[in-house]
């Protein structure tokens, strides 16, 4: 008779705290963990604008529309170097800007936060590039984390990469698109 009421306790004991671990393990509906996103930011196509990532899968804000306006469209359009220019390359393209000459010679890492993972760091790109003005031409490895490169008075800085990295997906160097804010 002890021995049976002492497993009968025993098994009571056990049940008690087998519902408990279940009733805590289980999430209340509408109560999730407050989630952290990466405190990086995206330039928006207007150049002046840069949004940063939120919500819960911390991907990026959408960028505010530019009002279009009704002004005469010119038949030559010189963009303003001071100002600054986006220019968007892909591997092995070269453009010119002013007097500056840009050529994307390949990828050389991506170690950024994949869009579907929660990162303590945001990571970067790190892409090769020659740079020509006149007589001067450098190579030069430029990481997105730089904030201006000077190269004979224009800064150089990487401002978006696409596509965006992936956990599951590889990308191919000649899908990258970088790019480039350059400004004299």
């Amino acid at each position: 008779m002890k021995n049976t009421l002492i497993f009968v306790l025993l098994f009571i004991f056990s049940a008690s705290i087998i519902s408990l671990v279940f009733k805590l393990a289980t999430p209340v509906p509408g109560s999730q963990k407050p989630i952290g996103c990466t405190m990086e930011a995206k330039m928006c196509p207007d150049g002046v604008t840069y949004v940063g990532r939120t919500g819960p899968k911390c991907e990026f804000e959408a960028c505010p529309k530019t009002p279009t306006t009704s002004t005469k469209p010119s038949s030559t359009t010189t963009p303003d170097i001071h100002k600054g220019v986006d220019v968007t390359m892909g591997v092995g393209e070269n453009k010119k800007i002013d007097d500056l000459s840009i050529t994307f010679n390949r990828f050389v890492q991506d170690n950024r936060c994949p869009a579907d993972v929660q990162c303590i760091q945001a990571g970067s790109v790190t892409v090769a590039l020659t740079l020509k003005t006149g007589q001067r031409i450098e190579a030069k490895q430029l990481s997105s984390n730089e904030i201006n490169y000077m190269f004979e008075g224009y800064e150089v800085k990487i401002v978006s990469v696409s596509p965006e990295a992936m956990s599951k997906k590889a990308i191919l160097e000649s899908e990258y698109r970088i790019t480039f804010h350059i400004e004299k």
